[in-house]
């Protein structure tokens, strides 16, 4: 009974501390001042509410995440400090730490930063306070923002060339666009290298019959799992039936593994290949020639039109990245990625497991790796966790984006599954610089092994000399992020990372070719205060300072991987050393690597900056290259200016139109316009930069796009920013060398460019939007704005991808699915509305004309 009764009371103690009122604050930032003259900066005010019954104690702090605000931005000293802690995470503390906030009142604190805001995706986010006497967490929801409309991006930009994404710059942009039909397109994207269109349709029956070779049972297998969801009676395969419906047929006269040759007639489908990755992208192939309305799920609509294909490849590597690092992406998804690429013929994917701010990838042995380093919450010793990057939250076991990992299961399936799909994966473990994640875990596991007397355990992968004191800030904004290469310890570390990975390639059956080391963005100042560095240098007569470090340790590294029959691959600064040219520090090949086989990927190729043409200056100096071009295929980047459109800017912009012009051969015509909107002079760039050699060229094996994920949260943002853009890289990477790029005439180029550009932007808009809302589950597509101008009361609209619709109103109200559709120039007295549509009523966001 007693126990019952101390039950009781317990229950209703817990009940009355669970009813009690809790602090409640809002939190609203505004702009005071956004400016580009006379110097680019802004001025905000944070206004802090407390909207609860209870007081807020004196002695709170403001934490939040900000990639636009100065690591040192200006503020009232009387008032408030803010404090750069790490990346873009910052601290706002009261300098006054005696007043309290009581229920209903607020205080102000204004600060001034020399970054001008353009998107209103720049603002801080993921606000919470913590009480410092108890520790307390206050996740702030209650957190209001203006609005930068584009009418104020203009504003701000009518002194400059800037390409502000307005409704008549878009029109202006779309004027060489019209709307072809579709015999005038190719049926598929990437296109084939030859196809001729035949003038009936073969309609595929309700029971189809696969006949093939036993060489492409897997690839068959595959094809028929697709076909299943669209075919009503069923799917069934058979080995070397002339009967069936679709053959598919080994031929060793087809010259390409890659190659295929498709063709559709009265009697069926046939496919021939040399190659299974020939017969995969066949397949894929027939696959896009199915109208949209059979993806979609009618049954009735399966006929295929008459066409032969003759197709190969033009690069042997077509790469994609995928950084799961700054904010994760679950392994699901990953493997609709996966589809998507195998569909538009992609077949390498470099996975990025770590950086500053998080490690993805479960190690055996090395547990803190995915304990600490893989979770994201407030920390104030990240022993732990790690602080919450990019607004991922307070609590690191309800992080979303901040905190998860792959398992060794989740790599070996991802592993399998793009095998099967004829897709290499190479995973990448940064290093020496963006390695914060790792090095924050191997403290934590030094500190437990010293807790528990193992002097030698705790120092077996440590990646920091205890007592180094270099001060250095890398380009995100962290300390201590690179690993002190002077230390056994640190190759110990690398080498079981390495080794563990290999072990999960061999269990999953997949041969691992090409380790990806990363290598960009070392810090100066790193290893200067280094006291194993020191030593190191003292006691080696090959090395001079740490200038020479760099060579030291990519010599290591190489062998160490070389050992294992892996290439290394890194970011072009492996392959890169410092020099001083006319007074002054340039970037150029280092020959001193040049002879070991190391694969770069050219990625720091701002249009005009030095860096334009270094892929071509590691191509002629003996490296393999892969063009990562930041101007044409960071698909992180922003599309355009527009203020609603998410993410970075700081090597311009990129859309579908960029990733399919970048030339590999010929870069500089790849861009019309610089960073600064300025048009690009392709003579002069190359007159002032190298030319790619003969040689050069053979060393150039292919391209990849990149897709960062600073802004990247889930994967509807993923597919938005990689759909389009990405169907322009593999146009370029599969698809012939466009004839354009080879004319030095500019005006004879400039128009068989814009030719061959509005039959691609056509197959895009007739095609491709369709067919991927329903493709493999559906794709969240990015849709583009109209354009429109209205000149002696008419209006003219366009839209970069003909074929989607556009809707207008004229009563001010935003346009629905139910508007009209412009269909020519039609007279309008006032303002208008447009927004452009896909058939399925999914649409884009809006534009005012007047």
């Amino acid at each position: 009974m007693k126990l019952l009764v101390l039950l009781s009371a317990l229950i209703i103690i817990a009940t009355a501390c669970s009813n009690q009122p809790e602090i409640t604050v809002s939190l609203d930032w505004q702009l005071t001042e956004n400016t580009l003259q006379p110097r680019a900066g802004h001025s905000a005010t944070f206004t802090l509410t407390n909207t609860g019954v209870l007081a807020l104690d004196a002695g709170w702090e403001l934490y939040f995440s900000a990639i636009y605000v100065a690591q040192r931005p200006q503020f009232d000293s009387t008032q408030v400090h803010i404090e750069h802690l790490s990346g873009e995470w910052f601290r706002l503390v009261p300098v006054s730490v005696t007043q309290s906030l009581e229920p209903g009142e607020s205080v102000s604190f204004s600060y001034s930063s020399p970054r001008f805001l353009n998107a209103n995706t720049q603002f801080p986010e993921g606000p919470y306070l913590v009480l410092a006497e108890s520790g307390t967490i206050i996740d702030i929801t209650d957190y209001t923002t203006p609005r930068i409309e584009l009418e104020d991006v203009a504003a701000n930009y009518a002194h400059t060339n800037r390409r502000v994404p307005t409704a008549s710059l878009l029109h202006e942009q779309n004027q060489g666009l019209s709307k072809l039909t579709p015999h005038e397109i190719s049926p598929i994207i990437p296109t084939p290298v030859s196809y001729i269109r035949g003038d009936g349709s073969y309609a595929l029956p309700q029971q189809l019959v696969i006949g093939h070779d036993a060489l492409f049972d897997s690839e068959v297998a595959l094809f028929s799992d697709f076909m299943r969801d669209v075919t009503p009676g069923g799917v069934s395969t058979v080995h070397d039936d002339e009967q069936a419906h679709i053959r598919v047929v080994r031929d060793e006269d087809v010259p390409h593994t890659e190659g295929y040759r498709l063709h559709i007639a009265d009697n069926g489908v046939e496919i021939r290949a040399s190659g299974k990755a020939g017969a995969h992208y066949g397949l894929q192939s027939l696959i896009g020639l199915l109208p949209s309305a059979a993806l979609a799920g009618d049954a009735e609509q399966r006929s295929v039109a008459h066409i032969q294909i003759e197709d190969y490849p033009r690069f042997g590597f077509r790469g994609l990245f995928l950084d799961i690092s700054r904010n994760f992406q679950q392994k699901q998804d990953i493997i609709r990625l996966l589809d998507l690429m195998s569909y538009y013929k992609y077949n390498v994917f470099q996975l990025h497991l770590a950086n500053d701010e998080a490690w993805r990838i479960e190690i055996v042995g090395l547990p803190e790796l995915t304990e600490v380093a893989a979770r994201r919450g407030h920390t104030t010793t990240h022993r732990d966790h790690l602080h919450p990057s990019f607004a991922s939250g307070s609590d690191p076991d309800n992080s979303e984006f901040g905190s998860g990992y792959l398992t060794r299961e989740d790599l070996i399936e991802i592993l399998q599954y793009a095998r099967e799909r004829h897709i290499q994966v190479i995973p990448e473990i940064v290093a020496p610089g963006h390695m914060r994640a790792a090095i924050m875990a191997m403290h934590a596991r030094y500190d437990r092994f010293m807790e528990e007397g193992d002097e030698q355990a705790a120092l077996e992968y440590l990646l920091e000399h205890p007592e180094d004191t270099s001060a250095y800030l890398s380009v995100q904004r962290f300390r201590n992020n690179t690993m002190d290469v002077c230390m056994e310890s640190s190759y110990r570390f690398y080498t079981h990372v390495l080794d563990e990975i290999v072990a999960m390639y061999n269990e999953a059956g997949v041969e691992l070719q090409t380790f990806h080391v990363g290598g960009d963005e070392v810090p100066r100042g790193v290893w200067t205060a280094s006291p194993a560095c020191a030593q190191l240098i003292a006691e080696n007569d090959e090395l001079t300072g740490t200038q020479d470090l760099h060579n030291y340790y990519y010599t290591r590294l190489h062998e160490i991987l070389h050992e294992r029959g892996l290439q290394l691959a890194g970011w072009e600064e492996v392959g890169q050393q410092l020099v001083r040219e006319n007074d002054r520090n340039v970037n150029r090949p280092n020959t001193a690597l040049s002879d070991k086989n190391f694969r770069l990927h050219a990625w720091n190729a701002v249009v005009g900056w030095p860096g334009t043409d270094m892929a071509y200056q590691l191509a002629n100096a003996g490296y393999e290259v892969v063009m990562s071009n930041s101007s044409n295929i960071y698909f992180d980047l922003a599309y355009d200016m527009h203020p609603d459109e998410p993410g970075l800017h700081w090597s311009g912009y990129v859309n579908v139109r960029s990733a399919w012009q970048m030339t590999p051969f010929n870069h500089f015509i790849s861009n019309d316009f610089d960073i600064q909107g300025n048009p690009v002079d392709a003579a002069e760039l190359a007159r002032t930069h190298v030319a790619l050699t003969p040689e050069g060229r053979e060393r150039i094996i292919g391209l990849q796009g990149q897709l960062w994920t600073e802004t990247v949260k889930g994967p509807d943002r993923m597919f938005y920013y990689l759909l389009p853009k990405m169907l322009g890289l593999a146009e370029r990477a599969w698809s012939p060398d466009p004839e354009w790029s080879r004319i030095s005439s500019a005006s004879r180029r400039r128009t068989m460019m814009e030719q061959d550009w509005n039959r691609f932007a056509n197959t895009v808009g007739q095609f491709e939007f369709n067919r991927l809302e329903s493709l493999f589950g559906g794709f969240t597509t990015r849709i583009p704005r109209a354009g429109a101008v209205i000149e002696d009361g008419l209006l003219y609209a366009s839209v970069e991808s003909p074929g989607l619709l556009i809707r207008y109103t004229t009563d001010g109200t935003e346009p629905t699915a139910e508007s009209a559709v412009y269909e020519g120039p039609v007279a309008v007295d006032g303002p208008v509305m447009l927004t452009v549509f896909t058939a399925s009523g999914r649409h884009g966001g809006s534009m005012r004309v007047q």
